[in-house]
Order: structure tokens, then sequence, then C-alpha cells
């Protein structure tokens, strides 16, 4: 009370007396003591003997908490199918990840503790491996989905025939959702479209009474075969026609003629309309981009929602100024959305068919090897031919007035086994010569493109003889 000091405090620096200063009850500290800070001391209290022959004057106070805490029992984790990881003998030539049941690349099970690679995607080779994105979301999905998503509850998913293993796909769900990937949306847009096609063209199949006047007969039962003997039929007995077979009129007149001719041809009329506007919706779906088709599935629902509003604001009067308003801005901006959207798939239209295809400059008159040597190493002025974006490679090719090709293979900042954290761009030259001798022979062939460096003493062996022959 005199010094202000809390009674927790007071308790604690009275341990902390009892435990390191001289006979337990002085302000004197002991020897090996000496060297050590109050909050030093203060973490000290709870160590055990054995731990605090460990401590030294230089430790910091998070070091020496460290100390008291008991030491965590590593746990070994498990996959989602109880397996512990998969340990590969050392100087093994295989280290596939996985656990002791199943590759991680192939394994569709989302939640698993040991996962170490993106598991593949079901369509991709095996080639050029892309990963699942939707396995990434599984958590989301438990939450926002449950157990109608394939990833979620197993069983809804397709199972490989030999070790029973589930493979989940948004392709095959029956319950789409905003989780599902691009490959799945693009898929069932592609079955959409198509599927409006097949309907349209199913539907004079499956309209009754779409026919001519010309195809009763063929409805009609043979007057000629009858398996119902006359002359047996009772007075009260009902002869029965098929109930396929469409009863012609009794008396058919050339004006009736003419009337079920025109019914008919309605009929027909209308149903070709309707496959013709079936088939342009069709292709005006296909002439949209994904982003624009969930803008204007959108923008659809708000302005019947609007519609329905301005319905009962008009008959009533008493929907919220509001809710009114906000609905109104909501239609109004999805559709400048829409529009900017359809404005910048036009620009990008227009940029690819405004981007000007490289021009081939001449071939420079060449008087010494030098010369060549400078102008093969210039390739790039060429005009990039194409690029291979899956293995990033770009391509140059010169076309010569004798029908040959030169094509440069580039692979920029490729790093060098002997190099280590080294990049560094690398080329090679392909002569596809048009008039390229036998060894040792006159007669010439068309050589083909090869995966092989020609030599630069052969090229410009090339380019002289060329630009001979031309002065010639």
């Amino acid at each position: 009370q005199e010094f202000g000091i809390q009674r927790s405090t007071a308790s604690r620096w009275m341990k902390m007396c009892q435990k390191f200063s001289v006979d337990g009850s002085s302000p004197v500290l002991k020897d090996e003591y000496k060297d050590f800070g109050k909050s030093q001391l203060q973490e000290m209290l709870y160590l055990e003997d054995e731990q605090l022959e460990e401590v030294t004057p230089g430790m910091t106070v998070k070091e020496i908490r460290e100390l008291r805490a008991p030491k965590e029992v590593e746990e070994e984790l498990l996959s989602i199918l109880g397996h512990p990881l998969r340990i590969y003998p050392e100087g093994s030539l295989i280290a596939t990840p996985g656990c002791g049941k199943q590759d991680c690349f192939s394994c569709h099970r989302g939640g698993c503790e040991l996962r170490q690679v993106d598991c593949y995607c079901v369509e991709a080779p095996m080639g050029n491996p892309f990963p699942c994105t939707t396995l990434n979301v599984v958590e989301s999905l438990r939450q926002d989905i449950g157990s109608k998503c394939q990833f979620v509850n197993e069983d809804l998913a397709f199972h490989l025939a030999g070790d029973g293993q589930p493979v989940p796909c948004c392709k095959k769900c029956d319950h789409p959702c905003g989780y599902e990937c691009n490959r799945s949306v693009r898929a069932r847009h592609e079955a959409a479209k198509k599927n409006m096609c097949d309907v349209a063209h199913e539907s004079e199949e499956q309209i009754p009474g779409q026919m001519s006047v010309e195809d009763y007969p063929k409805l009609l039962p043979d007057q000629n075969k009858t398996d119902i003997d006359i002359n047996n039929v009772e007075d009260n007995d009902v002869i029965k026609q098929p109930e396929n077979v469409i009863n012609p009129p009794e008396s058919v007149t050339e004006d009736d003629e003419d009337v079920i001719d025109t019914e008919y041809k309605e009929i027909a009329a209308e149903n070709a309309e309707n496959e013709e506007m079936c088939c342009q919706e069709a292709a005006d779906l296909d002439e949209l981009t994904f982003s624009q088709i969930a803008i204007r599935d959108y923008l659809e629902e708000e302005e019947q929602t609007l519609a329905e509003y301005e319905k009962v604001n008009s008959e009533d009067g008493g929907l919220p100024y509001n809710l009114m308003m906000r609905q109104r801005m909501l239609v109004k901006a999805l559709r400048l959305l829409l529009e900017s959207e359809a404005e910048l798939e036009e620009d990008d239209e227009l940029e690819e068919q405004e981007e000007p295809s490289p021009v081939q400059p001449d071939l420079p008159m060449m008087r010494n090897n030098d010369q060549r040597k400078e102008w093969l190493k210039n390739y790039k002025d060429w005009g990039l031919w194409y690029r291979d974006e899956n293995i990033d490679v770009n391509y140059y090719k010169y076309d010569f007035s004798d029908g040959s090709r030169m094509v440069v293979a580039e692979y920029p900042r490729r790093r060098m086994y002997w190099k280590a954290n080294e990049f560094e761009d690398e080329h090679h030259y392909h002569l596809l010569d048009k008039h390229r001798k036998f060894y040792g022979t006159d007669k010439t062939f068309e050589q083909q493109y090869a995966h092989s460096t020609d030599s630069e003493t052969s090229l410009i062996e090339f380019l002289k003889n060329l630009q001979k022959g031309e002065k010639k």
C-alpha cells in the first residue's frame, strides 16, 4: 500500500528473492545470477533446475520462455486416405510426390495435409499438365454448396474402375455454381448452343398434324386387307381401328383440300421460322464472350424485376422511392456495362485486324564475310514470324529469291548448366536450301526443317553463292 505495488507483483519479487538471492532472503543475488536482469530472472522463476543450467546471460526473454515450454511431440501428418508421406530411399531416381496410397497429381481429394503438388485436370495431357483449379476452393464449396458438390460429396463423382478413386469434375455437375472453372463454363455453353439447334431441327417431327393431304393414305389401314370377319360381327359389336390411325374426313372436297393444305403450310412456315430464330439465337450466343453472356443474363433478370416493380407501383403506388430508384440504377448500370464489354470486344478485333504483318527487309549486298556474319547476327530485324507460347520459343524467317528459307529458333533467357544462376538467349539457325546437292554428286534435293543448327561457315557460303547467282 505504501509504494503502490500490486499484490501479484510483490509476490513475484518475493519469489525471485527467495530463489536467486544469497540465503534466500537478502538484497544480494547469488554469484551465478549477478549478470541477469530482472526480466530474465522473472522468466527463470518457472524453470526447473535442469533448465536453469541451460540459461546464459546473453539469452533473450523470449528464448528463456521457450525453454520452459514443454517440447511438442511432432505429430505425423497423414493424407486424406490415412497414409503417411511416401519416402524414397536416398539416391532414388523416382520421386513422385504422394502418400502410401496414391500420387498427388492424380488424387482429386480435397483437404489433404500431405499434398505436395496440384492435382492435374482430368482433361490435361500428360505431356502438358495443368492443375485442377476447383480443388483449391474445396473449403468454400463445403460452406457455400454443401453435399450437392462432387468435390464435397464424392459419392456424386465419377469413380475409376480400377481402384475406385473418385474423380470429381465441374463439367459433369448437376448443380453448376460460381466456383466452376472456365473449361466447364465453356463446355456448358457449347452444349447449350448445340442443344438449341438440335431441338429446332427435331421440332418438325415432334409436332402432330404436320403433314400434307397426300400423307393421309400412308396412315390409313389397307381397305383390301382386314383381320375382321364382317359376316361374324354382331349388331352391337364395335369395330375399333388402331389407335395410331388418323381418321380422314368422311368426304373431302377440293375446297376442303385447299383449307387443309393451307393450314399445314402455315404450321410448316411457323416451324421453319421458329427454327431460324432458334439457330440465329444460338449464333448470336456464339458471338458473345463469357462475360457478356453472364452480364446479359443478369440484366434480363433485373429488367424483369424492374417491370414487376413498375407494374405494382403503377397500380398501388406504394413502393418506396429508394427501392424503385435503386432497381432502375441497377438496370441502367448493367446496360452500360454490357455496351462497354461489346465496345471492348470490337476494339480488340480492330486491333487484331489493324496489326500489320511484318515486312521482310530487302537482302543487302554483302561484299565480305564480316558483313554476312553481321546480317546473320541481326536476325531480329527480319521481323517475328510466330511465337510458340507453350515452350517459350520465338521464330524468325527470311525467304530468299531462289525459294530457299532460313529459320532462326530463339530460346530467350535459358539457363545453361555450366553457368550457375545466369541466363542468356540461345538461338539456332536452320537453312532450308531449295537446291541443296547430295554429298559428292550433282543431284539436288529440297532440304526440310530439322532440329539441328547449321554452321556459320555453311550459312556464309550459301549467302555468298546466292548473291553470286543473282549477279549473273
